[in-house]
């Protein structure tokens, strides 16, 4: 299921295919329902779990982590003087992102983003988060 949601996903994009994914994702919807197989073992594992508590922290701060972590390779750039972070072409798009000088920089920065991402997204599900919750269902036994 796995490989027909990609594949569906790269061909609907660019065709009218697109019209078939309520069926598409409601397939997949009902046979990862079940969670039988190995993807769902996947997904029931620990850091799979954390990463799904950290949804919505991640979903907050990814920008911030990614607009710093620029700026940052963009300071490392002026005193190295290597291509870290540039201009690019993503889709006919401009865009401003890493690995202009090497495909391997930009590798090597995506992952300490994602790694800076989620350091950053348990902070703030631990210590923002966590306690607004705990504010709210207090809130909400008092009235």
């Amino acid at each position: 299921m796995i490989a027909v949601i990609g594949m569906f996903v790269s061909v609907a994009g660019a065709h009218d295919a697109g019209i078939a994914a309520p069926f598409v994702f409601a397939l997949a919807l009902y046979l990862f329902a079940h969670e039988g197989g190995l993807i769902s073992a996947l997904l029931r594992s620990r850091p799979m779990l954390l990463l799904g508590s950290l949804s919505y922290s991640i979903y907050m701060v990814h920008i911030f982590v990614q607009g710093r972590m620029i700026n940052v390779g963009g300071l490392i750039e002026r005193k190295l003087g290597i291509g870290i972070v540039g201009d690019l072409t993503l889709r006919g798009d401009p865009v401003t992102g890493f690995g202009v000088g090497s495909p391997w920089i930009g590798f090597a920065a995506v992952i300490a983003m994602l790694v800076a991402v989620i350091i950053a997204s348990w902070f703030t599900w631990r210590f923002v988060e966590m306690p607004a919750l705990a504010w709210f269902r207090r809130l909400a036994k008092r009235i």
